[in-house]
């Protein structure tokens, strides 16, 4: 938190500390809400870098906003499209939203850039186990097993 804060008071016109600040919120302190300013403070300063949209979809589905975190997550791609992370994230949450074949084919994307990422061939056996059949496009009920990264 403290080295977040004094890269925000060194070079409050960067993104990168609004980055740290967010991480921290989000996977120390546990506050979405707090960590999705800062995600958003660091989209405005630096709106061609990735790593912003994927914060803010994680701080969003932490708090069950499944579409918006969606939305970030195809941001962060268009942004990076060569970017394995972004495919692995991507994929992830397509599986998680039982878009089954989306998520196969994200998975199979980002294996097309990155042909050994093991990241990648977790999600894609998923949807092989799955079927790939789309269901609602509800997150499972709690209490419901789920991969991640």
């Amino acid at each position: 938190q403290t080295a977040a804060e004094r890269a925000i008071a060194l070079a409050p016109e960067l993104p990168s500390g609004f980055l740290a600040r967010g991480q921290y919120e989000l996977l120390v302190a546990h506050r979405a809400s707090a960590a999705q300013a800062a995600y958003l403070q660091a989209m405005r300063l630096g709106p061609s870098l990735p790593d912003g949209a994927g914060g803010l979809a994680y701080a969003e589905a932490a708090e069950g906003k499944w579409s918006a975190a969606l939305e970030h997550l195809r941001e962060q791609v268009a942004l990076d499209p060569r970017s394995a992370r972004a495919a692995v994230d991507l994929s992830w949450m397509l599986l998680y939203l039982r878009h089954f074949p989306e998520a196969r084919a994200e998975a199979e994307r980002g294996l097309a850039i990155a042909q050994t990422d093991v990241r990648l061939t977790e999600p894609r056996a998923h949807t092989v186990a799955a079927g790939g059949q789309p269901t609602s496009g509800q997150p499972p009920e709690p209490g419901v097993a789920r991969g991640g990264t």
